[in-house]
């Protein structure tokens, strides 16, 4: 705790793990309810605060690939939605820790980016992704 009360980033990142186990259920219910949250902000055309949902607390403390991927695809969903003439808008709106996750998703995403084309062909306009990626 810092000498203002608050938890320094470190704590942060420890908070919730019992003995440096995660509980993965846990995690994984979480995720799947900001999926959830991120797919009904879609459905009312809000797309910016999709993506800001989807950069929200990442799953950083598991090993789990299976709920890192779960967690990417949220993400994934939500920069799709933002169309070409709405990313600087979106990029100047984000602060510099968003914008370090989205920088971590988007290398996730092309990565990924050859089993993701066979699912969806929204994924192989990559140009857009890059853009973002300034």
């Amino acid at each position: 705790v810092d000498g203002e009360g608050e938890m320094s980033d470190d704590e942060n990142y420890d908070e919730g793990m019992e003995g440096g186990e995660v509980d993965d259920g846990a995690l994984l219910s979480q995720v799947e309810d900001k999926n959830q949250s991120i797919r009904t902000l879609l459905t009312q055309s809000r797309p910016f605060d999709a993506v800001v949902e989807a950069l929200t607390d990442p799953p950083y403390n598991t090993k789990n690939t299976d709920l890192k991927l779960k967690a990417a695809e949220g993400a994934y969903m939500a920069v799709v939605a933002i169309t070409d003439s709405q990313i600087d808008a979106t990029l100047d709106k984000l602060d510099a820790d968003q914008k370090d996750v989205l920088m971590k998703y988007l290398y996730r995403f092309m990565s990924m980016s050859a089993e993701w084309d066979e699912k969806d062909e929204r994924f192989k306009d990559s140009a857009k992704l890059l853009k973002m990626h300034k």
